[in-house]
């Protein structure tokens, strides 16, 4: 028999987020949606004070952006002290593993559509600050933004720091490390450092040590990207501004980082 979560029918583990596990479930009929599945998040065990924070602003950050590359919230409860909501399910995954597995031009389009998404955030005063090949998925052929649940807003009157696996510091910023607030900046380079582990299957600053989180943060602050041989000239260009410690050459926002990105897909397949 099938487990239940509150009125929903899950039929397996997908994945762990940050704080708490994906479900591939059946959705109930009040939601109107025949013949489909839903991507259901629940957090771990009973939910505390801090858990209802982390969803309520995950929900509050869904129901404020209005763009077809922001995962789409489709409900969201309480079942007897653990939280959940569902979002559509993207059944071609993530961009996790991508290289190798998709072309170029369709890792170019997800990221760049992720980007619109992360820039309509950024519109909305927040910063995403989880940008990352796992957090981008894939559905009909275009890229969407997914797990809000450590954005914060762009101003720093939240201050949500949140936990994760050491391989996630390969796609954060160092002014996050260094304690600077999260900004258009700091996605914007964490989208280059998504499209270059996307495309080359490498990261941009080589083996970060596994030995701890004090070793790893000091080897990402003391580490400079290096861009991979296998990564054309036109979109060395673009991770070249993502990386940049010149602000004069960082791209002032997501949305031009996505044009670049964009109009390069014919170019670079020619």
């Amino acid at each position: 028999m099938m487990e239940q979560l509150a009125d929903y029918t899950i039929r397996q583990t997908m994945r762990e987020s940050n704080h708490g596990l994906i479900f591939l479930a059946e959705p109930p009929e009040r939601l109107g949606i025949t013949g489909e599945v839903v991507a259901l998040k629940a957090l771990r065990g009973h939910s505390d004070a801090d858990d209802f924070r982390r969803m309520a602003n995950e929900l509050r950050l869904l129901h404020s952006v209005d763009s077809y590359y922001v995962i789409e919230l489709l409900d969201a409860g309480n079942a007897g002290g653990r939280l959940f909501f569902a979002t559509r399910y993207c059944p071609d995954g993530s961009l996790e593993d991508a290289h190798g597995r998709l072309s170029e031009p369709i890792i170019r389009r997800a990221v760049s559509d992720a980007a619109r998404g992360v820039h309509a955030l950024h519109e909305v005063g927040v910063a995403h600050r989880d940008v990352q090949p796992a957090n981008v998925l894939l559905r009909d052929g275009r890229g969407l933004i997914a797990e809000l649940d450590l954005a914060q807003l762009i101003d720093g009157r939240s201050t949500t720091v949140g936990g994760g696996p050491l391989g996630a510091l390969e796609f954060t910023c160092p002014d996050i490390i260094w304690g600077h607030d999260a900004s258009r900046r700091t996605d914007i380079w964490s989208l280059g450092m998504t499209l270059h582990r996307s495309l080359t299957g490498t990261g941009a600053l080589g083996l970060i040590p596994a030995t701890g989180l004090l070793d790893a943060c000091r080897y990402v602050l003391e580490t400079r990207p290096m861009i991979s041989d296998q990564v054309d000239s036109v979109t060395r260009r673009i991770l070249e501004r993502c990386f940049s410690e010149d602000p004069a050459d960082h791209y002032p926002t997501a949305e031009e980082f996505a044009d670049d990105l964009g109009s390069t897909l014919t170019e670079v397949s020619s």
